[in-house]
């Protein structure tokens, strides 16, 4: 599902996303495949907000393959965040304060995202299921086209 974005990264195709996930050792679901082909990453061009438990967050940009800007680069922030964030969920967004949205890579086959509150680090509840897919992740933004 696209979203109206800017500093989206290049076109990718399946091929080109078998190599990388490859070369940096990272599995994540077929749902995340599907949007990464679809629209690689990106900041939304609205404010674009998403209900996490009682309170909303702000999605501040999509993590994406090859991306221009390091702080955006899906491997980069994976590698970054490998020991911090839950066992088995990937990075794949972030909030302007740092917190990061995350997929489930392992247990969800059409990818659970979470959100993380890196306050809360270490903690039980630093994490909060925001969706049962990344399709309904999606569809929970506002402004999404």
């Amino acid at each position: 599902m696209r979203f109206d974005a800017i500093n989206t990264g290049p076109p990718l195709t399946s091929k080109t996303l078998v190599a990388y996930r490859a070369e940096h050792g990272l599995d994540f679901p077929e749902s995340l495949v599907d949007q990464l082909i679809d629209q690689n990453g990106g900041a939304p061009r609205a404010d674009v907000r998403v209900r996490v438990g009682n309170r909303e967050e702000e999605v501040f940009s999509f993590f994406g393959v090859n991306m221009p800007d390091l702080a955006t680069e899906l491997s980069w922030n994976a590698a970054a965040f490998r020991r911090r964030v839950p066992s088995g969920t990937l990075p794949i967004g972030n909030d302007p304060a740092g917190n990061l949205f995350l997929i489930d890579s392992v247990l969800a086959p059409d990818g659970q995202v979470w959100f993380w509150d890196h306050e809360r680090e270490g903690h039980a509840d630093a994490a909060t299921l925001v969706a049962p897919s990344l399709a309904e992740f999606l569809a929970l933004l506002d402004g999404v086209e």
